[in-house]
C-alpha cells in the first residue's frame, strides 16, 4: 500500500512537470516547489500510513463505545472539557509545533522591482489564505498574479501606501479577503507566540528588516519588513517562519532571540522602525 501511494505521487509530479514544460512557462522556484511538496508527501505517507490506519480503527472503536453509552449529562461535560483543553499552559504546551504554509516569495517569478521591493505585507497575507484554503502548492505565475492584485487593491483603497502597520493589515485582511477571525497582540512574549502557534494560529510579525540579520537579503537589507511565524522549537529555542523577503524563504529558522528582538511594528517612517510598537497580528485557527 505504502509502495503504492509514493508511486501515484511520483507518477503525478512526473506528468505535472511535462505538462508544464510544454504547456506553460515554468520556472527554477516552480521547480523547487513541486520537489519539496513531493518529497513532504512522501515522507509523510512512508512513516504515517500504517500508525494513521492503527490510529483510526482505534478511534473508531472508541467512538462506537461513547455513543452506545453515553447520555446527555455526559455530553455535555465533554463540551465543557473540549473548551478547557484549548487553554494550553507552559506545563502541557508541546515543545514543538509546524504548522504547513505553501511559500511564496514576494518576488514569485524574480523580479525584484519597486512593487516587489515592498510586497512583503501582500505577501504575508497571501500566504495565510492559501493556508486557510487548504492549498499545499501554489506556482509562481499565480503567486505573482496575487499580489500584482493585491497591491493595486492597496493603491486604489488605501492611498497608495507602499508599508502597512499592523492595523491597516488587519483591514486589509479584513476587506480584500474577508478574513476577520484575527487579534493584534500588544508586547508579545515568547509564551505569547508559543501559544497561538500551539493552537494552530499563524502569526504575521512586522519587523525591523536589518535586526534579522538574514543572510539572503540583499544587502544591507529592508529597514521595514514582515513575515509568518508558522512554528517553534521550545528546545532548540527557534521560530520557524515562512520569510518572503527571499526565495530562500521556506521554513526559515530565527532564533527567540531575534525575533522578538525584531518585532516592530511601522511608525510614521521607515527611518524609525526601531521606535515602532511591539505587535502582532494572530490569524484564529
Amino acid at each position: 500500500m505504502k509502495i503504492v501511494k509514493i508511486s501515484i505521487i511520483l507518477f503525478f509530479l512526473v506528468m505535472l512537470i511535462l505538462y508544464l514544460f510544454f504547456f506553460k512557462k515554468i520556472n527554477k522556484n516552480d521547480l523547487n516547489s513541486i520537489k519539496d511538496y513531493t518529497e513532504n508527501e512522501i515522507i509523510e505517507n512512508e512513516y504515517t500510513d500504517f500508525e494513521s490506519l492503527g490510529n483510526k480503527i482505534k478511534e473508531d472503536k472508541t467512538e462506537n463505545d461513547i455513543k452506545s453509552n453515553q447520555t446527555e449529562e455526559n455530553k455535555e461535560s465533554e463540551k465543557e472539557n473540549m473548551v478547557e483543553n484549548k487553554n494550553i499552559n507552559d506545563q502541557n504546551r508541546p515543545r514543538s509545533i509546524k504548522i504547513k504554509v505553501p511559500f511564496t516569495s514576494q518576488a514569485p517569478t524574480g523580479n525584484w522591482d519597486q512593487l516587489h521591493e515592498e510586497a512583503c505585507e501582500e505577501t504575508s497575507l497571501l500566504m495565510i489564505k492559501y493556508h486557510k484554503d487548504g492549498r499545499e502548492l501554489v506556482l509562481s505565475s499565480e503567486a505573482e498574479k496575487d499580489i500584482q492584485q493585491i497591491s493595486q487593491y492597496i493603491k486604489n483603497n488605501l492611498s497608495n501606501k507602499e508599508d502597512l502597520n499592523i492595523n491597516e493589515l488587519k483591514e486589509l485582511s479584513e476587506k480584500y479577503f474577508k478574513i476577520s477571525n484575527t487579534k493584534i497582540i500588544n508586547n508579545p512574549s515568547i509564551e505569547d507566540l508559543e501559544k497561538e502557534l500551539s493552537l494552530g494560529n499563524l502569526i504575521v510579525a512586522p519587523m525591523a528588516g536589518r535586526e534579522l540579520n538574514n543572510p539572503f537579503f540583499k544587502n544591507p537589507g529592508p529597514l521595514y519588513h514582515m513575515l509568518v511565524i508558522s512554528g517553534y522549537d521550545g528546545d532548540k529555542k527557534e521560530f520557524t517562519t515562512q520569510d518572503p523577503g527571499t526565495k530562500r524563504g521556506k521554513d526559515f529558522i530565527y532564533s527567540y532571540e531575534t525575533i522578538l528582538k525584531a518585532i516592530h511594528d511601522f511608525p510614521d517612517k521607515k527611518e524609525n522602525i526601531l521606535m515602532g510598537e511591539k505587535r502582532i497580528l494572530v490569524f484564529l485557527k
